[in-house]
C-alpha cells in the first residue's frame, strides 16, 4: 500500500488531466469532549494536532461551542472553529503550461451561530449564520 494520496484537485487542471499532487501521509490525533446534552446549558470542545511523514507541514486547531436550549422548542449555539496549517503545500499560479506550486503559512477562524425551533418531533427550522 502506498502511504501517499494523489489529489487530483490541487493542481487545477481537471480530474482528467492526469496531473495530480502526491500528499504524503497524514497522521492525525484528535480528542474532544462534550458535556450532558439533556442540560440547558452544553458545552462541545475538542482538539487536532496533524503531521506529515517526511514532510514539514504541520496543522492543528480546536473548536469550542456552547449551546443553550431554551425549552424543548428553542436552541441556540455558537462555535467558534481555530486551525492553523504550517508549511502547506499548494497551487499558486499557471506559467507557460507549467504549475507553480508554492508552501504558506494558513490560519483560519471561522465563527457560526445556529438557532433551532422544533414546531413538532418531524418539523423543525434551522438557521446558521458563519463568518469565515
Amino acid at each position: 500500500m502506498d502511504p501517499k494520496i494523489k489529489i487530483f484537485f490541487e493542481p487545477r487542471q481537471g480530474t482528467t488531466s492526469g496531473v495530480y499532487f502526491l500528499q504524503p501521509q497524514r497522521l492525525k490525533v484528535n480528542g474532544w469532549i462534550s458535556t450532558n446534552s439533556q442540560k440547558l446549558f452544553q458545552l462541545d470542545a475538542n482538539g487536532y494536532h496533524t503531521t506529515f511523514s517526511n514532510n514539514p507541514k504541520i496543522g492543528y486547531g480546536f473548536s469550542i461551542a456552547p449551546r443553550y436550549r431554551f425549552n424543548n422548542q428553542f436552541s441556540l449555539r455558537y462555535r467558534l472553529n481555530f486551525n492553523k496549517t504550517k508549511d502547506d503545500q499548494g497551487y499558486v499560479d499557471k506559467v507557460d503550461n507549467n504549475i507553480v506550486f508554492g508552501i504558506r503559512d494558513r490560519k483560519n477562524y471561522t465563527n457560526t451561530v445556529y438557532g433551532k425551533y422544533s414546531f413538532s418531533t418531524n418539523s423543525s427550522l434551522s438557521l446558521s449564520f458563519r463568518h469565515y
